[in-house]
């Protein structure tokens, strides 16, 4: 067996300038020392190939003779001229040096038998500080009990030292999130119980460390909230998602029902195989009250306005009954206004409703298979008046004449109306709206194009905020709350499918329709 350097590793002597007659005068009969260099052969063979490197120290001169991976360890060939124990010392890092020797003391007083060193130690070209493990015992000792000789191993342990400081790092981090995160974490086992938990989730449950650890989390999760956070909860582990987010009904120790928001991922070892969920929840009970008291205000004030503009509006409707032939014609032109101001605070109060039903609970919609072809002439149909004033005709152009598709038909039509008349406002007198349905992958794909003066680029990612309006001044030319979009986009989401406006080159504005079909609604709604 060759040694590292192309040398029989019994020669390893020879090259250190070492016979092993040469070992330093000690207490030991001349059989007891055979054995032992003997001993010592025999590990020089059994490492000579490892990157381990073997010394043996001569304690009164301060030589050392060495073998093994040493010139490897070291960077130092063995036919060197330098004092090989030096070498070492020399190159010891400061910090460390004291440690190091102290510990060597130690071991050849007799006060340890053995010690092990972690150190680092510089290159030889001074280039860098590598991490090196060193195990050291007496080989003999005096009749003092003192160390004549020293015999050890060294190796480089840089990268695992490397990734143990990683390591530390991490939990250290991992502990001041724990200990310091404003929103609960959980660390749960894959068969769903605690194994860890900080005090913002304790004080959130109402449970204290103890209580929480090795219980079964859904205890905490409200019934009704249980099989849809299961549900993502199994398509993490599968690997369906990377990560998901929901809200959930909690029930606290005093039986309070509280909500929490939760984000949950799941760590995995280095083979990728499922580890842990790791779980983050924010108490959003408060917030979910503030929405509750703003849906409860919506309503009031929608329906306090709604009884006495219908009172208001069905007596401007009677007058005509009564009075076929028409009243004057100053009359007629005010109640004309009348009659268009009602209409127009009815479809606000309209849309306020539409707005807190659709935008508060995000909930798929009951779908069927509908005609979206019928659906969107429907719509045409209805907003004959609103276009009529201005000539504005529309064109639909489709793949099929009839496209059964899964949807909440009621309010696809409300949709669409709403998109038509938000058209018909900004498009010049007697131009044209196209209205284009086709099969797309993984969907229904409709395309709503005007030819007016279109939103710009930078407005795009606003359009569906509650309440925006391209031309904010009071006295703008075409009024209404903003919500149409906003409330557009909320009942399309219900329906599996998606909302946007479309980047377009000339004038004009296109806004897209998506209906998913099933398969991908599916994975969807998943992550």
């Amino acid at each position: 067996m060759a040694s590292f350097d192309g040398t029989h590793p019994a020669d390893w002597q020879a090259e250190a300038g070492m016979d092993s007659n040469e070992i330093p005068a000690t207490s030991l009969p001349d059989g007891q020392r055979n054995a032992r260099i003997a001993e010592f052969d025999l590990l020089s063979y059994a490492i000579s190939a490892s990157d381990i490197a073997v010394f043996c120290l001569d304690v009164a001169s301060g030589e050392a003779r060495v073998a093994g991976a040493w010139s490897k360890v070291m960077g130092v060939r063995l036919d060197d001229e330098v004092k090989k124990q030096q070498e070492w010392s020399r190159r010891i890092h400061p910090e460390d040096a004291p440690g190091v020797f102290e510990l060597q003391g130690d071991c050849i007083s007799g006060r340890r038998a053995q010690v092990r060193l972690e150190y680092r130690l510089r290159t030889r070209d001074g280039s860098e500080w590598r991490w090196m493990q060193s195990d050291v015992a007496a080989f003999e000792r005096d009749e003092t009990g003192k160390a004549v000789t020293l015999i050890g191993t060294q190796r480089d342990i840089t990268d695992s030292k490397l990734s143990e400081l990683k390591l530390t790092a991490a939990n250290i981090h991992y502990e001041t999130l724990m200990a310091h995160s404003p929103t609960g974490v959980v660390l749960v086992s894959l068969d769903g119980m605690a194994i860890a938990t900080n005090t913002a989730l304790q004080n959130f449950l109402g449970y204290t460390e103890e209580e929480l650890f090795g219980t079964q989390v859904e205890k905490f999760v409200h019934p009704e909230d249980r099989q849809a956070r299961s549900d993502n909860l199994e398509a993490l582990k599968e690997g369906r998602v990377g990560f998901f987010e929901m809200d959930l009904r909690y029930i606290r120790a005093d039986n309070k029902v509280v909500w929490g928001r939760l984000y949950a991922t799941m760590a995995r070892n280095f083979e990728d195989k499922p580890k842990r969920f790791v779980m983050h929840v924010a108490d959003i009970t408060q917030k979910r009250k503030l929405v509750e008291l703003r849906k409860e205000l919506i309503a009031l004030a929608a329906h306090e306005l709604r009884t006495p503009v219908t009172i208001i509006t069905g007596a401007l409707d009677l007058i005509d009954v009564l009075y076929p032939g028409g009243p004057e014609d100053k009359i007629r032109t005010l109640i004309d206004a009348a009659k268009h101001g009602g209409s127009r605070l009815r479809k606000m109060i309209d849309d306020m409703f539409d707005f807190d039903r659709l935008s508060v609970v995000m909930t798929p919609l009951a779908l069927t298979k509908s005609d979206v072809v019928a659906v969107i002439h429907d719509a045409i149909s209805e907003t004959v008046k609103i276009r009529g004033d201005k000539e504005i005709s529309v064109t639909v152009v489709s793949d099929d004449p009839v496209i059964d598709w899964p949807c909440n038909s009621e309010n696809l039509r409300k949709v669409f109306v709403s998109l038509i008349s938000n058209s018909t406002k900004f498009s010049p007198i007697g131009s044209e709206i196209t209205i284009a349905a086709r099969h797309v992958q993984g969907g229904l794909e409709i395309l709503v194009k005007d030819r007016g003066k279109g939103i710009p680029t930078e407005h795009h990612s606003e359009v569906f905020s509650p309440f925006w309006q391209l031309d904010p001044a009071d006295t703008r030319e075409h009024q209404g709350l903003g919500l149409g979009l906003c409330i557009s986009q909320n009942a399309v989401r219900q329906m599996n499918g998606e909302l946007s406006i479309e980047a377009v080159d000339g004038p004009g504005a296109v806004f897209k329709v998506f209906l998913r079909d099933a398969d991908t609604a599916q994975r969807d709604q998943i992550s």
